[in-house]
């Protein structure tokens, strides 16, 4: 769908205001569609952390009553404390709770980006100077170069299928945007003929 802003303008500015907008709304799908990947980590090493942990806790308990019983023998409390102390150890060298907080950082920050492009593409692109337009640009890419520098380098492996998926999904979410922007702008009393 082609953004309200390409009809904005007669004069030659237009093309460039086009290109500015449509990089933006690029900036824009590219950060949902991170912000999304960071998401899905952040579930995934929480759940990790807390299945390693729950496991270690249980073996500690059923090691610490097996070993205060009388029926069971002491090497299974032994077997059981031993694996207890490893689950505990994967789980903290793991560091699954840092690394869901870390991506659950990185999603915020993405989606922070999702919000600003949208903003500058459909709120104030449109409605000031070309000057204006490449100076709010230019601060976009600064924030987008500050979010990317930012990021962990640590990704689960995703494939490309979910890659497209969410790709496809975010441009869905954009032209429904613009289509509703584009239908109030025409519903506007001030709306330009």
């Amino acid at each position: 769908m082609e953004s309200p802003v390409a009809d904005a303008f007669d004069t030659g500015e237009s093309s460039r205001l086009r290109a500015i907008t449509t990089e933006a709304r690029a900036i824009e799908r590219a950060a949902w569609v991170w912000s999304a990947l960071y998401r899905y980590e952040c579930r995934w090493w929480r759940r990790m952390n807390t299945l390693l942990l729950t496991l270690a806790a249980a073996l500690a308990a059923v090691s610490g009553g097996a070993g205060l019983s009388e029926v069971a023998d002491r090497h299974v409390a032994g077997i059981l404390a031993l694996a207890a102390a490893a689950s505990a150890a994967i789980g903290t060298a793991l560091a699954g709770g840092t690394r869901a907080s870390t991506a659950e950082v990185a999603a915020s920050a993405d989606m922070a980006l999702v919000d600003a492009a949208r903003t500058f593409h459909l709120t104030v692109a449109p409605y000031v100077t070309l000057n204006d337009a490449v100076e709010g640009f230019d601060k976009l890419c600064k924030q987008r170069d500050e979010v990317v520098a930012a990021m962990p380098m640590t990704h689960l492996p995703t494939g490309r299928r979910r890659f497209r998926r969410l790709w496809q999904e975010a441009k869905g979410n954009q032209d429904r945007r613009l289509s509703e922007v584009a239908a109030a702008l025409d519903r506007s009393p001030s709306a330009p003929t």
